[in-house]
């Protein structure tokens, strides 16, 4: 039903329960393959996923359960998560987003690196990157949101000056 729906699953990683918010559009068809927004975080603040109600995508808040993404567990628990989502929900996976803020940006960044073909494309605000991080991501669209006053802002501008003087693969 659409709307601001739970989702309950026991993990087989640790036995624990497991609370995933997931923003249901009006549009969502189950006949239809649908774009998926994934809002991480690091810890479980909270539905932030009402952003994008009107998108016409799918959004669902994902912890990594306290632990960072870019460590095994912390993959594990976003892969394990997923697989259940797209196993009640008809999901484009050509069409999977990641958004990210601070240390869960990195996270998206992290997993954008380690699994290339996982996103369409990522959203990180005030994303503490670095060269060797942005690498491995192809032609995936990335966009990063600083403030002025950001302490990441000077490194991402580095990051960005280093890749553009490396050679073409």
């Amino acid at each position: 039903s659409p709307g601001m729906v739970y989702l309950y699953m026991r993990s087989k990683l640790d036995g624990l329960m497991i609370k995933v918010p997931v923003c249901v559009p009006k549009q969502y068809d189950p006949d239809l393959p649908c774009p998926l927004v994934i809002h991480h975080e690091i810890l479980n603040y909270g539905a932030n996923c009402a952003s994008v109600k009107a998108s016409g995508c799918l959004a669902v808040n994902m912890t990594g359960r306290g632990i960072t993404f870019g460590g095994y567990v912390g993959e594990a628990c976003f892969f394990e998560i997923l697989s259940e989502l797209m196993r009640i929900y008809r999901i484009d996976a050509s069409r999977i987003y990641g958004i990210g803020h601070c240390s869960a940006a990195a996270a998206v960044l992290m997993l954008a690196h380690n699994h290339p073909d996982l996103y369409a494309g990522v959203l990180l605000s005030e994303c503490m990157d670095t060269p060797s991080d942005l690498q491995n991501t192809g032609d995936m669209t990335i966009i990063t949101l600083y403030s002025d006053r950001s302490l990441a802002r000077g490194k991402a501008k580095a990051a960005a000056e280093a890749l553009s003087r490396s050679p073409a693969s």
